[in-house]
């Protein structure tokens, strides 16, 4: 037997049958098929057949350069573009490939034992196997803890380009009314004051919330522009779901100034389950991730559900129309107490209580004598004592430690 050398290198040739020639010609953009295909040819003596398990051993004196020049550089350009959380998965499937060789022996022989993973010298066979990857590549809603460049810069220009959208065209039917469609057209808060519902807002108030929650995502959006690789990853992990956020708000936009209430009430609930599912998958980010991008259109989405929702009922103005929103305006109570209580999360009381007032100063300038705006003022009065009975424990740093780990809200850095 030849003598022991150190424990360098990763095992490449036990996993040589999950080679997919296939998919490296689809992923790799670096060298042409011709020229990948001259460059196997040239290392045909170290790269076993497809579906041919070697039991051959590294030579002693194959230098660790030379043993990794056996792949095409379009391999190691396409391996180098993974994140690590990728990597990490890859090796949970398939340990048996990141197992340190000892004494030249290969794969399931080797008797070294498994270690962390370092550096991206992994087996190219396995890594540009979309089959073997899963979809945590493909799909963008994916948990990720870093994010490459170049997926970086998507992010920076989609967030942009939508939150732009959802801006513009909050702004411009605010002031003006659609000219196309052939249901009744008219100003976002002209079709909120039109119909007399149980959900009615004022539109002072919450113009304001939607003015500060703009500028928030502002500063959201600046922080995938920092020089922080923590904050940016953090940034980006959020990304996707609220880039979709911002196009279900456009298209709420659009449908409710042109009287399509039954499409916008779709596109709130979609938006609903978006955002819940960011909510629950992302609750431990920083108050600059958390208010903007996850607490603060969710509870709008929650609102808007019931305010949307009793205009598109027939005779929304009518006593049982009335009654059943006496009976549903709790709701937000409960839905504000549960994250208060479980979750330590003061920032969803506080929106759901400046949205519980904006439904009772409107409900009191429409019927005085009436139960919905006592009972509007009364679910922002708990909600705002419980949000500061949370919030300023929190903020004296007083919080106990198993407390903090269940918060979605981390101290700033």
């Amino acid at each position: 037997m030849p003598p022991s050398k150190p424990c360098m290198d990763l095992d490449l040739l036990e996993v040589g049958s999950w080679l997919d020639k296939g998919a490296l010609d689809r992923e790799s953009t670096i060298l042409p098929r011709q020229q990948q295909s001259e460059n196997q040819r040239q290392h045909s003596s170290a790269e076993p057949r497809k579906g041919y398990r070697s039991e051959t051993t590294e030579p002693a004196g194959l230098s660790r350069q030379q043993y990794r020049n056996r792949h095409t550089k379009s391999e190691y350009q396409l391996l180098n573009s993974l994140t690590r959380d990728v990597v990490e998965a890859i090796q949970r499937q398939h340990p048996a490939c990141f197992m340190k060789a000892e004494g030249g022996q290969q794969g399931s022989n080797c008797q070294g034992t498994r270690q962390p993973f370092e550096d991206k010298t992994i087996c190219p066979q396995i890594c540009l196997n979309p089959r073997l990857l899963g979809d945590s590549e493909v799909n963008p809603f994916a948990k990720r803890e870093s994010h490459t460049k170049n997926t970086v810069i998507v992010y920076k220009i989609l967030t942009i380009v939508t939150w732009l959208l959802a801006i513009i065209v909050s702004f411009y039917y605010t002031f003006n009314s659609p000219d196309d469609g052939v249901w009744p057209r008219r100003k976002i808060w002209k079709q909120n004051d039109h119909y007399h519902t149980a959900f009615r807002m004022n539109h002072i108030i919450a113009s304001i919330y939607w003015i500060v929650l703009f500028v928030l995502q502002g500063g959201y959006i600046a922080h995938l522009f920092s020089g922080d690789v923590e904050r940016v990853n953090s940034a980006c992990a959020v990304g996707s779901h609220f880039i979709l956020n911002n196009l279900f708000h456009f298209a709420f936009v659009m449908l409710f100034v042109r009287s399509l209430f039954g499409w916008a009430e779709l596109i709130i609930i979609l938006n609903f389950v978006n955002l819940s599912s960011l909510y629950f998958r992302h609750n431990q980010y920083a108050r600059f991730i958390h208010q903007p991008v996850v607490s603060g259109p969710l509870a709008w989405t929650f609102v808007a559900i019931y305010w949307n929702g009793a205009i598109m009922v027939p005779h929304p103005h009518t006593l049982v129309a009335r009654i059943f929103g006496n009976i549903f305006i709790w709701s937000i109570l409960a839905y504000g107490l549960f994250f208060i209580v479980f979750y330590k999360d003061y920032t969803m009381g506080f929106n759901l209580s400046v949205l519980s007032a904006a439904i009772g100063v409107s409900q009191f300038f429409v019927q005085v004598i009436a139960l919905q705006w006592i009972f509007a003022f009364t679910i922002m009065a708990v909600l705002f004592v419980a949000t500061v009975v949370v919030a300023v424990p929190a903020a004296a740093g007083k919080t106990r430690q198993h407390d903090a780990e269940r918060a979605p809200l981390l101290p700033e850095n």
